[in-house]
């Protein structure tokens, strides 16, 4: 008796992409660093001293690294290079922007910066009315900086985690990709948001940096908002995808410009 027949899956599609690794590596290597920090606040808490005022000049500690390691990760996130970097988070800059080779409709273009916008608007609303739940806690103290922090190493692994594995945003935002992401360069903003409750230079300055990067963000796409939706800029468009990081499946149907959401 014959078995029925099985669909097979093309090699390529089975084949991890080098970013993907990359990204995939970037993500235990958060995890680690994030255990570890989390081992430093309870085995030595003299560390987090660092979280107290200027501090920061006054006595070295490991999450001096730690903050180190944030602010170059934000500073790559403002350099036009594709080394790093996916072009998610590139496609603000016009070095990597390709024209649609038969135009676009710049009235579609506004009605789709207009849709992404507001919904846009409604999860940066959830985003702070999320974390309004440690800020409160905080304001109580009934928790302390440490756990601001440790708040913090969560969205630094959980920002990862939506890239390569789910992600709610992409859902809220209505994305196809990470590529297309209207808020994609959101991400240091939302992981420091606890920052902002913790009075010291080590925190409020990754807050800064963080909000420096959404600012540069939002004014691209104020400036030049065809580089940012795929039936303008050729280079987002899911066929001509170089990076397959957030997805290794996709059908040929993905390859056809996203739909205007209203």
């Amino acid at each position: 008796m014959n078995s029925a027949p099985t669909r097979s899956v093309p090699a390529a599609a089975k084949k991890i992409s080098k970013r993907r690794k990359i990204f995939i590596f970037r993500l235990v290597m958060r995890c680690v660093i994030s255990v570890l920090s989390v081992a430093v606040m309870f085995l030595f808490p003299s560390q987090l001293n660092i979280l107290k005022g200027w501090s920061f000049f006054t006595e070295f500690s490991v999450f001096h690294l730690l903050w180190l390691l944030w602010m170059v990760d934000m500073a790559l996130k403002l350099t036009p290079s594709r080394g790093y970097m996916t072009l998610g988070s590139q496609k603000q800059f016009g070095k990597f922007y390709i024209e649609a080779k038969n135009g676009y409709d710049r009235e579609e273009l506004r009605s789709y910066i207009r849709a992404a916008n507001k919904r846009a608007v409604l999860v940066m609303l959830a985003w702070l009315l999320l974390n309004a739940i440690p800020a409160v806690l905080r304001l109580l103290n009934i928790i302390d900086e440490k756990w601001m922090l440790i708040v913090t190493l969560f969205y630094y692994i959980s920002d990862l985690i939506c890239v390569l594995i789910w992600c709610p945003f992409r859902l809220a935002m209505g994305n196809r990709c990470c590529t297309t992401c209207r808020i994609y360069n959101w991400d240091h903003f939302f992981m420091f948001t606890p920052m902002v409750l913790i009075p010291s230079f080590f925190s409020l300055s990754l807050f800064a940096a963080g909000l420096a990067v959404w600012i540069i963000w939002e004014g691209a796409l104020i400036l030049h908002p065809e580089r940012f939706w795929d039936r303008s800029n050729e280079a987002i468009r899911c066929i001509n995808c170089t990076d397959k990081v957030c997805t290794q499946f996709c059908p040929k149907r993905k390859a056809l410009p996203s739909k205007i959401e209203k």
